[in-house]
């Protein structure tokens, strides 16, 4: 039975990645919830506050805002860039290639940059709501992502290891 869902779910991962129409689709969905992050974030930090309510952690939060908008512009350019090598059939990713990879490590500092700006200051909520709550979806989808990723990791590896327990019962 493990064998059966371990293939199953190999073949399956294998024909999604292959299918040309619902790569085409992630790579579009991709370039517009990026682009679409990019916009709000930058929406949310021009933004006035109040000239009399100064708020809390103004420059702070005016930083990470714009980390958070290059972040996600980069985000949809490198979408855009692999769906152009997808459609000209190249595997080369080249110079380009290697930065849109370094954003991966950029997105990590700014994530802690804004896990670190939301726990330090819960009193911006008052002054600046609207930024404070976009910062805290942010730290919260951060948080979900992560114990998604262990629980995918999880379920990997337990079907890794039944399946290398059927291999070693169907030698002997």
């Amino acid at each position: 039975m493990a064998s059966l869902e371990a293939a199953w779910l190999e073949r399956t991962w294998v024909d999604l990645k292959q299918n040309p129409k619902l790569y085409g689709l992630n790579k579009f969905l991709s370039i517009v919830v990026a682009a679409f992050l990019a916009i709000v974030t930058i929406y949310i930090r021009s933004t006035q506050v109040k000239s009399d309510q100064r708020p809390c952690a103004t420059e702070d939060y005016k930083f990470l805002f714009w980390m958070l908008f290059v972040f996600y512009s980069f985000q949809a350019l490198c979408e855009m860039y692999e769906a152009f090598l997808a459609y000209n059939q190249s595997e080369e990713r080249g110079v380009i290639g290697l930065l849109f990879e370094l954003n991966y490590f950029a997105g990590i500092y700014i994530t802690l940059r804004v896990v670190k700006a939301v726990f330090r200051s819960p009193q911006c909520k008052e002054t600046a709501p609207l930024m404070y709550d976009w910062l805290l979806y942010q730290t919260i989808f951060c948080i979900v992502c992560c114990i998604a990723t262990l629980m995918i990791c999880a379920c990997q590896w337990r079907l890794q290891r039944r399946v290398t327990r059927r291999r070693k019962t169907l030698r002997f």
